[in-house]
């Protein structure tokens, strides 16, 4: 079983309104995303919730495959959302990670991505367009108790390069594996490149 943990619980501070909740063509990013998985085949979804939850919360009350995780210490960063939404994934599913800051991500990759990871399972299995590696990466259930002992102060990344040697990467035709924003200027740019 493969999970998504979403990740919502960020600041948003640069972008002077929660990210999750900007609009492309009428949709909410979270919206988006949320559909996006459900038609790639996730059968289960970890929200994880933290600065803007109550605003946040709504979005997944009518969906059964979703379920809100809230990090208290959102202000310590993504690790500690992972972190949060581990707690919530069941024994034995591999998590396959997508920040809400993602909003370009095709079903298709997705779909690769768990189709790939599920007849080869690697360790970890990373999408790279154009030779980059992107989101959403997949995280093998093994990394469980690893990825709860990372300082959240250390990025995800250092169990990556822990384990560089079991590390895949799956190329895909999919820009939208890099296309994130920070920024309302990066949201604006960030759509006349997709749309």
């Amino acid at each position: 079983m493969i999970t998504c943990l979403l990740l919502a619980a960020g600041l948003s501070s640069r972008f002077g309104s929660p990210k999750a909740l900007a609009k492309i063509r009428g949709k909410t990013v979270l919206a988006g995303q949320i559909e996006m998985l459900l038609s790639a085949g996730i059968e289960h979804i970890v929200l994880v919730l933290g600065a803007h939850a109550e605003q946040l919360r709504p979005l997944v009350k009518a969906e059964p495959r979703i379920q809100a995780a809230y990090n208290a210490h959102y202000q310590q960063g993504q690790t500690s959302s992972v972190k949060a939404g581990i707690l919530q994934v069941s024994d034995g599913s591999d998590v396959l990670l997508l920040p809400a800051d993602f909003p370009f991500v095709l079903p298709k990759t997705v779909s690769a991505l768990t189709e790939f990871y599920q007849k080869n399972s690697p360790l970890i299995l990373i999408p790279a367009y154009d030779g980059r590696k992107g989101h959403p990466p997949i995280f093998s259930y093994k990394l469980r108790d690893e990825i709860l002992q990372l300082d959240n102060s250390s990025g995800l990344n250092e169990i990556i390069h822990r384990h560089q040697p079991e590390v895949q990467l799956l190329p895909v035709q999919d820009k939208g594996v890099l296309a994130a924003f920070n920024t309302p200027e990066e949201f604006v740019q960030i759509q006349k490149d997709f749309t």
